[in-house]
């Protein structure tokens, strides 16, 4: 068994009580001062001379801290309601103005953004800030809110996501971002299930397993986690439907948060204040570079994909938008998304700026690369900016360049581009290219067609003094002459160890599986029910989970599971369980609380209609007696089997006059001899009561003691954290009552 992260987290805290401490005072006595970072930011006049000081005073400041109410959850405007009921008095007189503890985002749609500005030192000294910090705390355990830093919710809002959209994030973890994509995938998902699916990838394994914490939180079945090199992540491939013949399986959406050197984040990470230097942004550059024309290549025509750093570097932000769409000839366009999102404030992207070498002394030209010490830095033609005439294409201004202090947040850049064709160095015939790791593709090109020209001029006539004027042959037009092989050819792969570990197979119930069938004749469940999307992830012995994925992720795992490192996939919708109640009736498996959203749609037996009492019994009773429910409820008990039952409130029927829901409850239970329980996590359960309006004290909260503990908390989070000498993995399973 793995060793539990929680623990090791404890007993190493305990160990070391002064970490944190020491930590802060580290923080607090960083000068931040940095008089390379001033002169060159300041030579690349991105900012109105007025403006300078104001932007380096907000630098200086600490980042206010920010929040956002997840979309996809059924009760987020109840949320915002407690919010504003709770913590935001709107009657509260100007003098006493400051001590509102958090208040909206006004750009963010629909007020589901916040921040507060108070520092967490002050947060001792109010009563109010440290309710609305144990609010906050329990509210992120439950996925109801996620914190994040205000600029990074921007990329996400320009990528006009919809439920059938195929959508890859490359560079995803810690998992921020993908949580809203997730979000706005689901925002529907009371009424309809989407069909569409979020790879979610990046290439360090154990972050991967970040975003499985972050993605099970949101409860979706169209979350695909994947480990890959982002700069050469593989193409996918599907089957046509009408002809049956493969095709590229391409996004429709694509995010491409790249990695890079960060000084947007210096309020947060005040560490980067000593170290700053120009080259961080040098040494970057071509990964960026090659990670956005990756995404480009798996991009569909008409696709969007969305371009983001949080630097204000121009090396790392416009100078590579600059060279993709350069050497796209014109099927890569920049979008003008200047009327979206328009309380935001921003400034245009930059058409002219200055490169400067690790001292700071500028380099005016190309000519001054060819000095041995800068080509050995690193520095390339496509990091110097564009002719007036050049930039007439390219639009350079449209991309948005967000600074600290127009609306406290930290630095930020985001650029919106469009694919209207195909690129040119990829087969007409076949939208395909094996990505090179060293190479950019009309590098790699330039490279076949010199080799082609050598081949060609030692088969000639060593007497052959004919002129070789005209022979040089562009990128482009070499592509055009070469055969499909000599297209898709690259150097002989190694054979590579894949690092981390090896995840338990996905395997697809077939339609006649007795498990399957056995959950789906007890619940009830229609022909409707989409059963070619279910599967376990187990090849022998007992099948603990039913997984349930969407339309467009089992797609891609058919066609693509032995070219795609999958971390994890699937919600888990049923689970075995060990209470004889539930064998004695027929079905040895029951719903999950974390899939309800996902099945509550199919289920026709074992639904029980409950009235607002019931519910407060079931969230507040560890394990309540059958006989305190309402009358109309223990008949509908008494007409259904013993075991897993579904318990609804019909918001339309169950008003109170302690609270107001819009939209309908749905609880995993379970039905006993005599009693009758809710099987969710505790986390849940306070959000619940916090929703309806009943007092939250996790001290007072019963829970039952005559059931295992992996029964009673009934939520697994399985995320991976050991492996043994010959890579096999062991589940954690942390307890989400904790």
């Amino acid at each position: 068994m793995g060793k539990n992260k929680s623990k090791k987290s404890f007993k190493w805290k305990k160990k070391h009580p002064d970490h944190d401490d020491r930590c802060k005072d580290s923080y607090q006595n960083i000068v931040r001062e940095n008089k390379l970072f001033e002169s060159c930011y300041k030579g690349q006049e991105m900012l109105p001379e007025h403006e300078w000081e104001e932007f380096m005073t907000a630098l200086r400041r600490e980042l206010p801290s920010t929040f956002r109410i997840t979309g996809n959850k059924s009760h987020a405007q109840e949320l915002l309601r407690i919010i504003k009921s709770e913590f935001v008095n709107q009657e509260e007189d100007e003098a006493n103005i400051r001590e509102k503890p958090v208040a909206p985002l006004h750009w963010y749609p629909d007020e589901l953004a916040w921040e507060t500005k108070t520092a967490r030192r002050e947060i001792r000294k109010s009563e109010k800030m440290k309710q609305f910090h144990k609010f906050l705390v329990q509210e992120t355990n439950c996925g109801a809110i996620t914190r994040q830093e205000a600029v990074s919710m921007i990329p996400p809002l320009f990528m006009d996501i919809k439920p059938y959209h195929k959508v890859l994030d490359m560079c995803a973890a810690p998992g921020s971002k993908t949580a809203q994509l997730i979000e706005m995938m689901n925002e529907d998902s009371d009424k309809e299930l989407p069909t569409g699916v979020i790879v979610a990838n990046d290439s360090n394994n154990r972050r991967c397993y970040m975003l499985v914490h972050q993605s099970k939180r949101l409860q979706s079945p169209c979350c695909m986690i994947t480990n890959h090199d982002a700069s050469v992540y593989p193409f996918l491939t599907t089957v046509n439907s009408s002809n049956g013949c493969p095709e590229p399986f391409l996004f429709d959406r694509i995010l491409c948060d790249v990695p890079c050197s960060g000084d947007g984040t210096m309020r947060k990470n005040p560490q980067i204040w000593p170290r700053w230097s120009p080259h961080l942004g040098v040494s970057l550059h071509r990964l960026q570079l090659k990670i956005l024309v990756r995404g480009l290549e798996l991009l569909s025509e008409g696709g969007r994909i969305v371009y983001s750093t949080c630097t204000v570097n121009p090396l790392e932000d416009e100078a590579v938008i600059a060279t993709a769409i350069s050497m796209s000839k014109g099927a890569v366009e920049l979008l003008d998304v200047s009327g979206e999102l328009p309380n935001l404030k921003r400034s245009p992207g930059l058409t002219k700026w200055k490169v400067f070498s690790k001292a700071g002394e500028e380099l005016k030209s190309i000519d001054d690369i060819e000095n041995e010490t800068y080509i050995n830095e690193g520095y390339k033609k496509s990091m110097f900016p564009p002719t007036t005439e050049e930039n007439e294409k390219i639009n350079l201004q449209r991309c948005i360049r967000v600074y600290p202090h127009q609306q406290d947040t930290g630095g930020f850049f985001i650029a919106v581009l469009k694919k209207n064709g195909p690129l040119p160095w990829q087969s007409k015939n076949k939208a395909q290219r094996m990505a090179h790791k060293k190479l950019l593709p009309w590098e790699f090109l330039q490279k076949q067609a010199e080799k082609t020209e050598n081949e060609n001029g030692k088969e000639s006539d060593m007497g052959d003094n004919a002129s070789k004027e005209g022979d040089s042959v562009d990128a482009v037009s070499a592509e055009s002459n070469l055969d499909d092989n000599q297209k898709v050819a690259e150097p002989p792969k190694k054979k590579v160890k894949r690092k981390g570990f090896i995840e338990d197979p996905f395997l697809f119930l077939k339609e006649d599986d007795p498990l399957l069938n056995e959950i789906i004749n007890f619940f009830g469940f229609p022909q409707s029910f989409p059963k070619s999307q279910a599967l376990t992830r187990t090849e022998a012995g007992i099948r603990r989970h039913v997984y349930f994925v969407s339309e467009k992720c089992k797609e891609i795992i058919d066609y693509n599971y032995n070219n795609l490192k999958i971390i994890n996939c699937g919600l888990k919708v049923f689970t075995r369980c060990t209470l004889k109640t539930g064998e004695t009736q027929g079905c040895n498996f029951r719903l999950t609380q974390e899939g309800i959203q996902s099945t509550f749609r199919y289920v026709d037996k074992q639904k029980i209609e409950i009235s607002y009492e019931d519910l407060k019994l079931l969230l507040t009773e560890g394990e309540p007696k059958t006989e305190k429910l309402c009358e109309s409820t223990r008949k509908q008990l008494d007409q259904n089997y013993f075991g897993c039952v579904l318990w609804h409130l019909d918001p339309s029927t169950n008003q109170s006059e302690r609270f107001e829901l819009s939209n309908d409850v749905w609880l995993c239970g379970h039905r006993g001899k005599s009693t009758v329980r809710c099987m969710m996590a505790k986390t849940e359960r306070l959000h619940l009561l916090r929703i309806l309006g009943l007092p939250v004290d996790d001290t007072e909260l019963k829970t039952s003691k005559t059931v295992p503990e992996d029964e009673e908390t009934m939520e697994e989070d399985e995320i991976r954290d050991g492996a043994d000498e010959e890579g096999n993995e062991e589940d954690v399973i942390e307890n989400e009552e904790a």
